[in-house]
């Protein structure tokens, strides 16, 4: 497995504390932390215990009960209990939880984000004991069905990538490599971010889409090879298309066997206007660069 597999492993399957830094510890809480000192020191069924109780008892919508319930989820998928694993996945995507709410975990992460960690981890089980397909559902549930909450564009935008990535490697896994190509160039041309997330404005810069389009022109490094595939790529948008699925636009072109469906974000209503959005991108003009 690819090291960024074995870091979506690092960072969504581990034990949590509830409480944020500063806030009120209830005595629920400490409990949580009692059951991963059990955990911790290979008391794992009385950890289980302890925090099967907890969650009786937590209200539903609590930091609390949503923490509980991803420790439990933890436990589960140490245990390679796939049953009861899907049992507590199912309860915290069915929960009236809030994933805005603060995370302490120590791993930079800014809100518990329950739902996509939930979801991350499911893929990281299934990954693990090389069950490809069902991970790359989880993935792409996590990409296209999960909001990812954060503060920052910069923060989604390393994100979308990483899932990316993630999906390329899943697909190496099951012998796809053109689908592991594709995730890759679908990615690069959805990056219309500020208007795809309004609700975060901010942006800083960040090596995300130039490692993603560095990762996309890898297999072909040769400044002629290049410019065979910029041509390749040219060509392809000679021909594209706009259409409308339930009330979204998307920008259609195929492109070495597959069809590419890029959703936008912008009024156009030109072929030269969808063009000029492609070329855009980032991966568009880092390309360019990399032909002249």
């Amino acid at each position: 497995m690819c090291n960024c597999m074995k870091t979506l492993l690092l960072i969504t399957v581990i034990l949590v504390s509830t409480y944020a830094s500063g806030q009120t510890s209830t005595y629920l809480d400490t409990l949580i932390d009692v059951g991963i000192e059990q955990y911790n020191t290979g008391k794992k069924v009385e950890a289980l215990k302890t925090w099967e109780n907890i969650e009786k008892s937590a209200p539903v919508t609590s930091s609390t009960y949503g923490t509980v319930l991803r420790n439990i989820l933890y436990y589960y998928s140490e245990d390679n209990n796939e049953v009861k694993m899907l049992e507590y996945y199912d309860k915290i995507i069915n929960s009236n939880l809030n994933d805005k709410d603060k995370s302490s975990s120590g791993l930079s992460e800014i809100y518990k984000n329950y739902r996509y960690n939930a979801t991350m981890m499911l893929a990281g089980f299934y990954a693990n004991r090389k069950k490809f397909s069902t991970a790359l559902k989880y993935i792409n549930i996590a990409d296209e069905k999960i909001v990812f909450e954060e503060t920052s564009l910069t923060s989604i935008i390393a994100e979308k990538v990483k899932l990316s990535f993630w999906k390329k490697q899943l697909y190496l896994d099951l012998g796809k490599p053109d689908s592991a190509f594709y995730v890759l160039l679908k990615r690069a041309f959805e990056y219309d971010y500020k208007n795809m997330y309004k609700d975060w404005a901010t942006v800083s810069a960040s090596n995300s889409e130039l490692n993603l389009s560095n990762a996309i022109i890898k297999a072909d490094t040769s400044k002629a090879g290049l410019t065979k595939f910029k041509s390749e790529l040219d060509n392809s948008f000679n021909n594209l298309t706009a259409k409308e699925v339930n009330g979204s636009k998307f920008l259609s072109f195929t492109f070495r066997n597959f069809n590419y469906d890029i959703i936008v974000y912008q009024k156009m209503t030109k072929t030269k206007e969808y063009k000029s959005y492609l070329e855009k991108s980032f991966f568009y003009t880092y390309l360019t660069s990399k032909t002249q």
